[in-house]
């Protein structure tokens, strides 16, 4: 995941404009402004992963991959993040099935 950071948002449709700054252009920006508004003292705050058994992509097997940050406090509840595939022979990251995820 660390090593995708700069994967371009324009990889979905599903990442336009998702970052927490007009600048933002790519997951690793998009993940990092999320993560700082995580910070308030007053907030209870947590990071989800999951790692499954996905589909083959091109006759090869993958695991999906789900990384949300969660954010709670007396306003506010969120989690934005990411859903991606890694292809399990090597465990290379598959650049393009990047997906970003949010809800309220």
């Amino acid at each position: 995941m660390l090593a995708s950071a700069a994967v371009e948002l324009a990889v979905s449709p599903t990442c336009n404009n998702v970052g927490t700054e007009p600048a933002d252009r790519t997951i690793g920006r998009y993940l990092a402004g999320f993560m700082a508004e995580m910070s308030r003292e007053d907030a209870h705050n947590w990071i989800e992963t999951s790692v499954e058994p996905g589909p083959a992509a091109e006759a090869e097997p993958v695991w999906i991959c789900r990384l949300t940050l969660r954010h709670r406090d007396n306003v506010d509840r969120w989690g934005w993040g990411v859903m991606f595939r890694v292809r399990q022979r090597d465990g290379l990251v598959l650049e393009k099935s990047f997906v970003c995820t949010g809800s309220g």
